[in-house]
This record gives structure tokens, sequence and C-alpha cells, in this order.
């Protein structure tokens, strides 16, 4: 299970992997997910970091993709497409609600 949750969090897992470990640890919540879903979401994760331009050795941010990546999963959504689609989405929609100067 350690594998598979470190390798949600993306590739920075074989540089940084305690970190990213500590991060998922730290949220007190480990889910066991079916090898496909963990291969959805890793590439959503990758898709999602790939559209904004974030680094492999940026864990912090992989770390909130990657949790938001999750919880969708969590709650069935399967198909990677949609997961990158909906957590984009969701951080257009929150930049858009930024005041404007």
């Amino acid at each position: 299970m350690i594998v598979a949750i470190a390798r949600v969090a993306g590739r920075a897992w074989h540089e940084h992997g305690a970190a990213v470990m500590d991060r998922v640890v730290a949220l007190g919540k480990v889910d066991a997910f079916e090898p496909e879903v963990i291969d959805a979401m890793s590439i959503a994760i990758d898709r999602v970091c790939g559209s904004l331009h974030v680094p492999h050795s940026a864990v912090g941010a992989r770390g909130l993709i990657a949790r938001r990546v999750m919880e969708l999963a969590r709650h069935g959504e399967r198909d990677a497409i949609r997961l990158s689609e909906a957590v984009l989405g969701e951080l257009k929609r929150r930049l858009e609600e930024l005041p404007h100067d």
C-alpha cells in the first residue's frame, strides 16, 4: 500500500519520497485503491501538473494536487481525463473568483 500511495503523489517520490510520504501520513487517512484507479490518478496528477507547469521537484504543489485527485477518486471518479479536468476546472473557477485589480 505504501508504494501505491507514493505513486499517486507523483514521480517526485523517487527523489523526495520521504517528504511525500510524511505529508500523506500527516493527513491521517490512508486509502487503498485498485491498481487501475492508481494508474488513473497518477495520469491525472501528471496531466494537471503538466498543464500548470508544476515541476516534479515541487513536492508540496504536487501533494496538494494529489490530495484533490484522491478525494475525487474516493467519491467515485475513476477516469484520468475527468479527474484532471475536474481539478483544473476547480482551479480555474477559484482563480476567476479572485478580485481583479
